[in-house]
């Protein structure tokens, strides 16, 4: 079995709604973006897509758009984001941050 992931595709960026590109793609050529993700862009399943010609086939299509793909893993702390703009992309890891311990926040339990 291998390493699987959860994709959720919003657009950042551009004048059109993402319910509106997803509606009009063919179904069949994008057969994994939808395996991937619902009309919505909100991840349908756990699975290892490799979604990045995909995307710079999408973001070329919709050249003012810029796409983000959130990508969590199966491991608590892999999760990342990856930007897409007119063929182009970048990627950036996330961090889990915890704030520092506040006394006045305590609460009798």
């Amino acid at each position: 079995m291998s390493y699987q992931n959860r994709y959720d595709l919003d657009i950042v960026d551009g004048n059109v709604s993402l319910y509106t590109i997803l509606s009009a793609l063919n179904k069949e050529l994008f057969s994994d973006l939808f395996e991937a993700v619902d009309e919505f862009g909100c991840p349908n399943a756990w699975l290892d897509w490799d979604f990045e010609e995909d995307m710079k086939v999408l973001s070329r299509t919709y050249p003012n758009v810029v796409f983000q793909v959130t990508v969590i893993g199966e491991l608590h702390d892999d999760i990342w984001r990856q930007y897409f703009k007119n063929g182009k992309s970048y990627r950036v890891d996330g961090n889990i941050v915890f704030p520092r311990y506040d006394k006045e926040l305590l609460v009798n339990a």
